[in-house]
């Protein structure tokens, strides 16, 4: 059963190959081994000089653009080349003009011109399944998201999400709930009147951090300082802060660019 595609959508009057590279798919696995798929035939074929990996888990469409479309699965997903709906003399990558825009009753309307908006498939990554609690309902996730970095690179925060760092806090009056992979974030909840909050991110090669994200419940509305490994942060330009309003108590939401392999110390001081 295919959980999900990453579809690329053209423009009334571009073909496929107009909007993505004839070497479309880059696949990567967590090590950031790479191998590369060709469309210049029909249906896609791994490109000359390009070796095989093993564990391929993260997929990037290099699209003719500076970002790029990629989706990270978990460890054991699987990657499929799409096997029908190129037509001979039009593309050789899948193209079908039923959505997104006509809406025919005829799904799986394959391309033959471009007079109107299509969408088109060179592969799926196939998500690992999860029971639920609920009979008869799976859940699958993978991580989505737009680059301008090598391929290789996405390797690193695959292990972000996949092998998240541990984190320990340092400061009394604060819950420490874990990394919630579904949030792709770590959760705490204040429970006294800290004004201070100290986190460490035991961050190594299997496990990195890769754009940190903290979502702390019950923070209030104050502002913060920043502090990484010591050093004073400038809002806006080293990290980004929100609040979360909602019934139980307004929520704060960090996000950190920063990546690495080592220890991370981060101080957030209320002003």
């Amino acid at each position: 059963m295919e959980w999900q595609q990453s579809e690329i959508l053209n423009q009334p009057g571009t073909r496929p190959q107009d909007n993505v590279e004839l070497n479309a798919a880059t696949i990567v696995n967590m090590d950031g081994n790479t191998e590369t798929w060709s469309w210049e035939k029909a249906y896609g074929g791994r490109a000359k000089g390009s070796d095989s990996i093993q564990n391929g888990i993260i997929q990037l469409i290099n699209l003719k653009s500076p970002e790029r479309h990629f989706v990270i699965g978990e460890e054991g997903a699987t990657w499929k080349p799409f096997t029908f709906g190129a037509r001979e003399g039009f593309s050789t990558i899948p193209c079908w003009n039923h959505w997104p825009v006509a809406q025919l009753p005829n799904e799986g309307r394959v391309a033959p011109a471009a007079d109107r908006p299509s969408s088109a498939c060179v592969g799926t990554l196939y998500p690992v399944k999860h029971k639920t609690e609920k009979p008869g309902m799976m859940m699958g996730r993978n991580l989505y998201g737009m680059t301008a970095k090598p391929a290789a690179e996405l390797a690193i925060l695959a292990r972000s999400w996949n092998f998240a760092p541990e984190l320990t806090t340092k400061s009394s009056g604060f819950e420490n709930m874990g990394y919630n992979k579904n949030q792709r974030a770590y959760l705490l909840r204040k429970t006294g009147e800290t004004q201070q909050l100290e986190m460490t991110i035991a961050a190594s090669a299997k496990s990195p951090v890769s754009n940190l994200a903290v979502i702390v419940e019950n923070w209030g509305q104050k502002p913060v300082v920043l502090k990484l490994n010591g050093k004073p942060l400038s809002e806006g330009k080293d990290f980004s802060i929100g609040i979360r309003k909602d019934l139980i108590g307004n929520s704060l939401l960090l996000w950190l660019p920063v990546e690495n392999m080592s220890k991370v110390d981060v101080e957030l001081i209320e002003k």
